[in-house]
């Protein structure tokens, strides 16, 4: 009868105190105060509860993997060609993957508070659970100036039973606890930086998997959502914009999971749906031109509770609902082909075909009220690709608004349709001095125009 005796426990270590890396530029002292004296110094909290969970690991597989080995056969070693294992959370459709793991948490203004669900928590549980997972795991802050503010590495964990167990669930509660108290050092928000941030300290593996935390509503960086860039821009503009600039991170052979796209908390206004939808269209389109394997959204709704104390950060503006008013006296209004009436690029199918129909419901009502005569449906376009093919796109876009005004009860000869493309008196331009289409006066030049004829 033989006795095995198993005692691996969870090796931890971390970067150096308040070191960052900031966007290519060599690494620079994060401000001492608030997360930072609690992680790193010789006395900080971080070393005490470091040093706990090691006599923790050390004593909970002592006491409980004393396993007779007839009993317990060794569990057979990974197949290095084995299939990555897919995520059991139904909101989270990629695989687990082995390597580095980095959350990406805001803790910012305008951004709900860090809440890792039962789902994303599964998730991170099977990435840290692999049995060729080595680490890093590390935390990124989003903010102003995305920096690294920690990094622990399981270099090996208990190799079977409880105690296993035991020392990924001590892994996994830290790696939570620490995440919910990051706060934002500097003013504004920068997702795409942190997005890089959290890829290079990935590095030199090339793979591994990025979580992010966070509203979306980036205020600086390469993603800032202002006039330049709005939050309805179309995807390809905004793509064609990060390539020209460079500011697209490397996430080549990594998975990003977004969480909480959209979610707003006070003084930000909150997004309706369809917003959010298509911001976390465009999060993920970003993700995947940078050459991520594998994109994912978790929608999750925000949690009750703000950050305080933390930098200010710009208020993004949200373009509202369209409208049936009419404006001045010719009975013309304008419908900027946003939230609800967001069109595919250069599609002129809807986003979302229902938030669509339903936005134009007062449309139709105001089109099919008494004395109205005539509608003319006009598209417009910003200026990009051949005239021809702008009237075309413009044209159709016009179309599709008619016919969903047809389904809500405004009979067809009461419409017509047409496409100007970008030629129109309200056109701005919308091409920075290199040539290249600015995202937020692109989508601005894309509208659909109603006129209204009254006998």
């Amino acid at each position: 009868m033989a006795f095995v005796l198993l005692a691996a426990p969870v090796v931890l270590e971390t970067t150096r105190a308040g070191a960052s890396v900031e966007n290519g530029r060599k690494p620079v002292q994060r401000p001492s105060g608030g997360l930072a004296g609690r992680w790193y110094g010789p006395d900080s909290d971080w070393l005490r509860d470091s040093r706990a969970m090691l006599l923790t690991g050390i004593a909970v597989t002592l006491a409980v993997t004393v396993t007779l080995a007839v009993s317990q056969p060794a569990m057979p070693p990974a197949s290095p060609d084995a299939v990555p294992e897919a995520g059991d959370a139904a909101r989270i459709s990629c695989p687990i993957e082995s390597g580095p793991l980095t959350l990406a948490v805001s803790g910012r203004q305008g951004s709900p508070g860090f809440v890792m669900d039962s789902d994303v928590e599964q998730f991170v549980r099977k990435v840290i659970d692999r049995p060729e997972q080595t680490g890093p795991v590390s935390l990124v802050t989003i903010d102003g100036r995305p920096g690294l503010a920690k990094r622990v590495t399981a270099k090996q964990l208990t190799a079977n039973g409880a105690a296993h167990d035991e020392s990924v669930q001590l892994l996994l509660g830290t790696l939570k606890s620490d995440a919910a108290a990051v706060r934002a050092v500097f003013p504004e928000a920068d997702l795409l930086g942190a997005l890089d941030t959290a890829a290079r300290s990935n590095k030199p593996q090339n793979s591994g998997t990025i979580i992010a935390f966070d509203s979306g509503l980036s205020t600086t960086g390469g993603v800032k959502f202002d006039s330049t860039t709005t939050i309805d821009a179309d995807a390809k503009d905004l793509l064609q914009h990060l390539d020209a600039a460079g500011y697209l991170p490397d996430l080549s052979g990594i998975t990003v999971v977004f969480v909480g796209l959209g979610e707003t908390s006070p003084p930000q206004d909150p997004l309706r749906p369809a917003q959010r939808k298509h911001l976390s269209n465009l999060w993920e389109a970003v993700a995947r031109h940078a050459g991520a394997q594998c994109v994912a959204t978790v929608d999750e709704p925000a949690q009750v509770g703000v950050p305080l104390g933390v930098p200010p950060v710009r208020s993004v503006h949200i373009p509202p609902p369209p409208q049936a008013a009419a404006s001045g006296a010719d009975d013309s209004f304008v419908l900027s082909t946003n939230g609800e009436l967001q069109f595919l690029p250069e599609s002129a199918k809807f986003e979302n075909p229902t938030a669509a129909a339903q936005a134009l419901e007062s449309i139709a009502k105001a089109i099919s009220g008494p004395g109205v005569r005539q509608a003319t449906i006009t598209g417009t376009t910003a200026d990009i690709g051949s005239k021809n093919l702008q009237r075309s796109l413009s044209a159709a876009r016009a179309r599709a608004v008619a016919d969903l005004l047809v389904q809500a009860g405004v009979p067809a000869d009461r419409m017509t349709t047409r496409g100007v493309g970008s030629d129109f008196p309200e056109y701005v331009p919308d091409h920075s001095p290199g040539g290249t289409p600015l995202p937020g006066p692109a989508q601005q030049n894309r509208t659909v125009r109603i006129d209204l004829v009254r006998s």
